[in-house]
């Protein structure tokens, strides 16, 4: 005869901790579309800023003027010259102003064919009366570098 086997006790599970089991992947999400960002231009030299206005008073500078200060370019514009260089500070006389010429070089000599009146000259700069008519043209030789208005003493 078998002996009877006793009977197993009820085996109650231990706790354990729980463990993390990796993430399953996600499904891949299907992209929001964003619109685009406009990309900010520089304007062309034909362009003007759509947020810059220009100044209505302002004229530009022919090509041929590049050369000369603004101030003195002014003037060639000026419908009334004399004011205009009473209010920039510009010694006006008969039709002509008083300009610093700079030359390239100091042995290079002012071009001929212009009335320029001759002042003082220092090194490669000219101290002139230059009929305002003059100024562009004088601008463009080969031997001026530029031409400007006399710097003023500080009173």
């Amino acid at each position: 005869m078998e002996t009877p086997t006793p009977p197993k006790p009820t085996e109650t599970p231990t706790p354990v901790a729980p463990t993390q089991t990796p993430a399953s992947p996600a499904p891949p999400e299907t992209p929001t579309p964003v619109p685009p960002t406009p990309t900010p231009t520089v304007p062309t030299p034909t362009e003007t800023p759509t947020q810059m206005t220009p100044n209505p008073t302002a004229t530009p500078k022919q090509a041929s003027c590049e050369k000369v200060e603004s101030r003195l370019y002014g003037l060639t514009v000026a419908g009334d010259p004399s004011a205009y260089a009473a209010n920039n500070r510009l010694h006006y006389v008969n039709g002509s102003v008083r300009a610093i010429i700079e030359l390239g070089s100091q042995t290079d000599s002012l071009p001929a064919g212009y009335a320029v009146t001759v002042e003082a000259k220092q090194g490669a700069m000219v101290q002139a009366l230059v009929p305002v008519s003059d100024l562009c043209n004088l601008s463009n030789e080969p031997e001026v570098r530029f031409v400007r208005a006399p710097i003023e003493a500080v009173r």
